[in-house]
Parts: C-alpha cells; structure tokens; sequence
C-alpha cells in the first residue's frame, strides 16, 4: 500500500512542517508500507529552485500513483489541492492517524478495492494504473473501478 503524506509546508515553520511529514512517512514506513513524502522536495528546492506549479505537477503525478492519502493537521492551499485530486481519482483520504486509516491500510491482501468515478475519463485512467483492475457502471451513472491488490 502506498500513502501520500500531505499537509502544510510553508504556513508556519517550514522546518518543523518537513518534520513532521517525515516523521508521519516514517511511521507509516514503520508499520511495513510504503510512503511519499512530497516536503522531502524542500532539500531539491533549496538546492535548484523552481516555481511552485513545478512541484504541484510533481506531487500530483506521484499521487495518481499512490493508493491512499494521509493528511496531516494544519492549513495548507498545496494539500487542499492534493485532496481535491485524490478524490476526483478516487484515492481514499485521511485525516490523520485514524483508526479507520490503519483498518484501511492493513485489508487482507487480496480483498477486493474500489474506486468510484463520476467521470468515464478518470475511471479509464485508473484502470489503466491498476494491474487487473475492471470497471462496470453503476445505476446512478457512476463508473466503478475494482481490483484485488497482489
């Protein structure tokens, strides 16, 4: 399973923001699953800056490639951005270290995901993304992507 750390990185001490997505990958890691975090940029950024839309575009494809998204406390316009695209896709958000975030990261392998789509065109794009995934169309006009996780 991976998850996408999201969560402030420049409101309030940018150091202490780096941290604690660290800190949140590093626990996630800790628990034997996989996690990007995209404030490690930071180090990348102070050595060769770029804009701020660079690094979106980079968060945002390494997204689409994740199965969940963790949110951390605290404001942050670049997460509320994340969040809005790991729902238009279908990615699971959590706020937090929920309890319902450890019961979603830990489903048996092999039992059987879903994502939900009110658009065909990301619907196809995910089951493009996902090893043996179908797609079917519910009653209500909404596409449904499954598959069993290896």
């Amino acid at each position: 399973m991976r998850v996408y750390i999201a969560g402030p990185y420049t409101g309030g001490d940018t150091i202490i923001n780096v941290k604690n997505a660290v800190e949140a990958g590093q626990r996630v890691v800790s628990a034997g699953f996989n996690a990007f975090v995209p404030h490690l940029y930071h180090f990348w950024h102070y050595l060769c800056p770029a804009d701020y839309e660079q690094w979106m575009r980079m968060d945002f494809d390494w997204l689409r490639a994740c199965d969940v998204l963790l949110l951390l406390p605290g404001t942050s316009p670049g997460a509320v951005r994340e969040v809005e695209l790991a729902r238009e896709l279908g990615i699971p958000v959590f706020e937090g270290f929920s309890a319902e975030f450890w019961t979603h990261l830990k489903q048996e392998v092999g039992v059987e995901q879903r994502a939900v789509f009110t658009s065909a065109q990301l619907a196809l794009k995910r089951l493009e993304e996902t090893l043996g995934a179908t797609m079917s169309v519910a009653g209500n006009g909404e596409y449904v992507v499954r598959w069993r996780p290896a």
